[in-house]
This record gives structure tokens, C-alpha cells and sequence, in this order.
């Protein structure tokens, strides 16, 4: 008889797909983020979640939430304006938002908001089913005061990308965001 607290390997692999897929997603971001350093348009940075080392483990595990979200740095829009960047990625046409492991958590929602109110740029991008979305706080709001539980590529705009997927301009997905804001 089986286990029935054992994970299956189905849930394993395809958990490990994803995580794959996100790091590919994240690696590409920070290549584009280099293509913006190099232009002096901006400087974007991986931020690296809290951790400690547990012995008994003996890994680093996660110190709690974090206050950032997964890219900083700053843009020279608007004399040097801070920029803050969740990334996400999915296999579906679906991002739960709220307390969902997979989606965009609330402390993640919350660190948007907050620093958005602080005057920093923020943004939420999407990889969802090979297109890359851009949303801004009030796309998430939007969703949100629909009554729906998850954001679809129906709240985000586009993000542009050469052909190849070489360089990913999430500078340009923003600027599109802020202009019926000004």
C-alpha cells in the first residue's frame, strides 16, 4: 500500500519545472537589467530574500517576509526615482493573488503599495504561458474590485521584446502604465 504522505514524484517534478522555469525567467530579467545599466538607464538588482542557516537542516532557509520585493534600484526617469519589481512566473493564464504559494502573496502586494506610497516606481511582471505582462498597482486593484481572485492577462499590458525574447523592456511596459497617470 502506498504512502499516502509521501509526495509523489509528479508533484515534484513538475514542482521543480517551475522553479526551473521562474529562475530562467529571473536570469533573462537580469540580463535586460544589464542592457539598462550599460545604456545608464537604470540600475536593477536581484534582491535576495532574509536567511538563515539552520543546523539541523544544515541549509539556509527563509527568515521570514521581507520588506522587498524581488528587483531594486533606481531609473534615471524622473531624476533617479527608485524602482521595485516583483517577477512572477506561471505555466497557466492565472496569477492567484492572495495567500496562494504560487501567486502574488499578500506581503508581496502589501510591499508594492507601500512602496509605491513611498514615491518608488513598482511594477509586477508576468511570464504567463510565454508571454511576458506588465501590471501596475491599479491593473491589481482593478482585478481586485472585480471580485477576482487571480489576475489574468486581460488587467496587464505587454511587455515589448525583440523576437528572439533577448532583451525583455519592462522600462517601456511601465512608461506606457504611467502615462494616463501624469
Amino acid at each position: 500500500m502506498a504512502n499516502p504522505f509521501r509526495k509523489s514524484n509528479r508533484n515534484s517534478s513538475s514542482a521543480k519545472k517551475a522553479k526551473k522555469a521562474g529562475d530562467e525567467f529571473e536570469e533573462s530579467l537580469e540580463a535586460a537589467f544589464l542592457i539598462y545599466r550599460m545604456r545608464r538607464l537604470a540600475k536593477i538588482h536581484k534582491i535576495d530574500p532574509p536567511m538563515y542557516y539552520d543546523s539541523k537542516k544544515q541549509a539556509f532557509m527563509p527568515s521570514g517576509e521581507s520588506n522587498f520585493l524581488d528587483f531594486g534600484g533606481c531609473w534615471s526617469e524622473r531624476g533617479g526615482q527608485a524602482l521595485w519589481i516583483e517577477a512572477k512566473s506561471t505555466q497557466g493564464p492565472y496569477l492567484q493573488l492572495g495567500h496562494h504559494k504560487d501567486g502574488l502573496k499578500n506581503s508581496q502586494w502589501n510591499n508594492l503599495l507601500e512602496w509605491e506610497g513611498s514615491g518608488a516606481a513598482v511594477m509586477l511582471v508576468w511570464k504567463s504561458q510565454g508571454v511576458i505582462l506588465h501590471a501596475g498597482t491599479a491593473d491589481i486593484k482593478r482585478a481586485l474590485a472585480d471580485g477576482r481572485s487571480s489576475l489574468t492577462a486581460d488587467y496587464c499590458r505587454p511587455v515589448p521584446c525583440n523576437p528572439q525574447r533577448t532583451h525583455i523592456d519592462v522600462l517601456a511596459a511601465h512608461a506606457q502604465y504611467m502615462l494616463p497617470n501624469l
